[in-house]
């Protein structure tokens, strides 16, 4: 609707030459709506549907980008679209900068790790084992990551709240 009255506006200014005719055509106000938030299991079966651990990277980062969650769980989002030209070096790249991130690796006191839920989601993805979730640790890992993860750590799972996808008391705030 307001596309038309835009077009009219232009067409009676410019076209017509009669600005006064166009400022009688008013843009309709639309309410705001909630956004769409997928329930836990939908969001599972989204990252599930993803062929291996970089798209399923790709794919949190993409659909956490609308979310409050994307702040404190996900990969960064890239401020450039994805191209095919380059699209293997750019998901090593945002492999790189998220597992160096305390979002995706922490290491903490004791010989202890603590990495993101995705390593837990998605276990079978990194080999279904700590040994498999520290080998592509290792693979990205910047030189202070490298070296807690050189003594061979326990890692212990990020707990994850869910409740920061919750709508209902932002609905109230607005």
């Amino acid at each position: 609707m307001n596309g038309m009255v835009a077009a009219l506006r232009f067409f009676f200014s410019v076209t017509c030459g009669r600005p006064e005719m166009a400022r009688h055509l008013t843009l309709v106000r639309q309410p705001r709506k909630q956004p769409v938030v997928l329930s836990q299991e939908e969001v599972g079966r989204l990252l599930e549907a993803a062929p291996g651990p970089k798209w399923k990277a790709a794919l949190s980062v993409a659909y956490g980008a609308g979310l409050r969650v994307s702040e404190v769980g996900c990969p960064n989002l890239r401020s450039k679209a994805w191209t095919a030209a380059t699209l293997a070096a750019d998901l090593d790249r945002a492999a790189r900068d998220y597992i160096n991130h305390p979002r995706g690796a922490t290491i903490l006191t004791g010989n202890r790790l603590r990495v993101s839920s995705i390593y837990k989601w998605f276990a079978e993805d990194f080999g279904g084992t700590d040994a498999g979730k520290i080998a592509h640790l290792r693979k990205y890992a910047g030189p202070r990551l490298a070296a807690a993860l050189s003594a061979n750590p326990v890692i212990a799972e990020a707990a994850y709240d869910w409740s920061l996808n919750d709508v209902k008391d932002s609905a109230k705030s607005q």
